[in-house]
Order: structure tokens, then sequence, then C-alpha cells
């Protein structure tokens, strides 16, 4: 319910407001996030709003989604 809620509400752009959390540069609907700098419940609110965590490139966490 919460989810679809943040979701209708279109509330994923706030995503990138949270430090660590950047735009992957190659790729649509995907963000990099740094779990170093956004620790607490990553996945948990990430999966609030669709996402999903893919794979690990460097030291970053990839989080993607389907097209809306």
């Amino acid at each position: 319910m919460v989810s679809k809620i943040l979701r209708t509400m279109r509330l994923q752009y706030a995503l990138l407001l949270l430090p660590g959390v950047r735009r992957h540069p190659d790729r649509l609907f995907t963000l990099r996030v740094d779990p170093k700098v956004a620790r607490w419940f990553l996945v948990e609110i990430f999966h609030l709003f669709g996402y999903r965590c893919r794979r690990r490139e460097a030291d970053h966490l990839i989080f993607s989604r389907r097209r809306p």
C-alpha cells in the first residue's frame, strides 16, 4: 500500500536527494549507491520505490527498475 502511494506520487525522484545516491551514467532507470554513505535500510527503501539491487560495481551497489 505504501509502495503504491509513493510510486503514484512519483516520489522516486527524491531518492536522488539522498547522500551517496547518483544516476548511473550509462543506464536509464538505474541508480548507483555508495553503501558507505547511504547505510540504513538501503535495500528496503529502494524496494518501496520499485528498485531492485542488481549487482555490485566497484564500491557501489547498482539498483535498477523497469520502465514506468
